[in-house]
């Protein structure tokens, strides 16, 4: 990911877990990145029976740990009470000009 500081990524993923290339990708990044990802409440696997139930906790830890290694990056959750997120998406920015991938 190499990017100047006008170039922008906003990244929506329901089951964060990155890469080991993509952390050594945003540590190294000058762009201004954004990861959204469902809060536990909403992650599809709130209140799910026995180790389900942990899931979203896992995937909360892993944005930590992601955040202590790439403190560059800023990562929002994504609540709304009765909702789920699934949401999955990479969205760029240069500029006046914007490219918009779609998973």
């Amino acid at each position: 990911m190499t990017a100047d500081d006008k170039q922008s990524y906003t990244i929506s993923s329901g089951y964060f877990n990155p890469s080991s290339t993509l952390c050594d990708a945003l540590q190294h990044t000058k762009a201004k990145v954004k990861i959204i990802i469902p809060s536990v409440k909403s992650n599809g696997f709130y209140k799910g029976a026995a180790f389900k139930g942990f899931v979203p906790d896992f995937y909360n830890i892993s944005a930590l740990r992601t955040l202590q290694k790439c403190p560059n990056i800023e990562i929002c959750e994504y609540e709304r009470e009765g909702w789920s997120f699934h949401g999955k998406g990479l969205w760029s920015s240069t500029g006046d000009l914007k490219y918009n991938w779609f998973f």
